[in-house]
């Protein structure tokens, strides 16, 4: 039988989820429109737009990487059910095992 695979960590999806193409493409877009908006806009403001996009992929991200931890522990759990289902007694010189 093979060896159960350690589950992945909530912090490793979440890396995972943020190696997403457009997830780094809204943080380099908000990298950029924050040294855009510090420019050519009133600093006191320039940072609500940036805040916006980083608030978005936080919970993008968030959201991926507790769905893909749930799925782990679920395929986990079905796999222990599948592994007790596959255990039998038999009978060899007479005992049990």
């Amino acid at each position: 039988m093979f060896a159960a695979r350690k589950p992945k960590t909530f912090m490793e999806l979440v890396v995972e989820a943020l190696d997403d193409l457009t997830m780094q493409i809204l943080l380099i877009c908000a990298a950029v429109s924050l040294v855009i908006n510090f420019l050519f806009e009133d600093p006191t403001y320039a940072w609500i737009e940036p805040a916006a996009i980083l608030a978005a992929v936080s919970a993008c991200t968030l959201v991926a990487a507790g769905n893909d931890y749930q799925k782990e522990k679920q395929f986990i759990e079905l796999n222990k059910v599948a592994d007790d289902k596959k255990k039998i007694t038999v009978i060899r010189d007479g005992e049990e095992c």
